[in-house]
């Protein structure tokens, strides 16, 4: 059972028979599913929104399942693709696992064998998501110390654009960083924006304290004359 605070796992399916559709459309009714019937509708869905795993037929109208899983792995390396497909040749499923198919099923769709093998497959990616979670942080600290005496010279409007710049510039390094450490496109997506918030307000924190200190008078020194009998 899932746990209620838990994000709903969102899945794209590529399966261009129709009766299968609905029959995924009805499998997956406790996850949030998006069911396309080709590669061509595939990849816009996947350069417009991310997801937390793919299921693929092998045979598309357009272009083969096996290009598609290869386009998915191009920008999302670590999410879970499952082929459930009619290609049920050795060689489909080495061609397959080749592309980088997380686990390969034939039809006739086995509602039991998917909705497990799926389970396991998210639980895998979001337990690896959040050990990739300390890489982003760390390069979030190393971008904000690296910029330190730039952000100094700044203050209010100026500062907040400062803040935005390095978003911008830490979040390509960070993406990088999280899928080399096992994370996905999707679970980085959903702990991007907090993570920097909060590495951000930290960094500010230390920012306003720093200039406090900086403000306040030095101690006068005293100096104790020896008196001489």
């Amino acid at each position: 059972m899932r746990d209620d605070c838990q994000p709903i796992p969102s899945i794209l399916c590529v399966e261009p028979d129709q009766e299968s559709r609905e029959l995924l459309q009805e499998v997956l009714a406790d996850y949030q599913s998006v069911l396309v019937c080709s590669a061509y509708e595939g990849l816009r869905e996947l350069n417009t929104h991310t997801f937390d795993a793919f299921v693929l037929e092998s045979w598309l109208p357009d272009l083969s399942g096996v290009h598609l899983c290869r386009e998915i792995r191009k920008v999302d390396p670590r999410v879970p693709v499952v082929f459930c497909t009619a290609a049920a040749r050795d060689q489909d499923r080495a061609r397959g696992l080749r592309a980088g198919a997380s686990a390969y099923l034939c039809k006739p769709i086995e509602p039991t064998r998917l909705l497990s093998q799926l389970r396991v497959l998210l639980e895998l990616a979001e337990r690896e998501s959040k050990r990739a979670g300390a890489h982003v942080e760390r390069v979030i600290q190393q971008e904000l110390t690296a910029r330190t005496a730039d952000v100094l010279k700044r203050s209010g409007v100026a500062r907040q654009a400062a803040a935005r710049a390095i978003e911008r510039i830490s979040r390509g390094k960070a993406f990088l960083a999280f899928v080399q450490a096992g994370g996905t496109r999707r679970n980085f997506e959903r702990s991007w924006s907090h993570a920097f918030a909060l590495a951000w307000q930290s960094y500010q924190e230390q920012i306003d304290r720093r200039e406090r200190d900086s403000r306040l008078p030095e101690p006068k020194s005293t100096v104790c004359n020896a008196s001489h009998a």
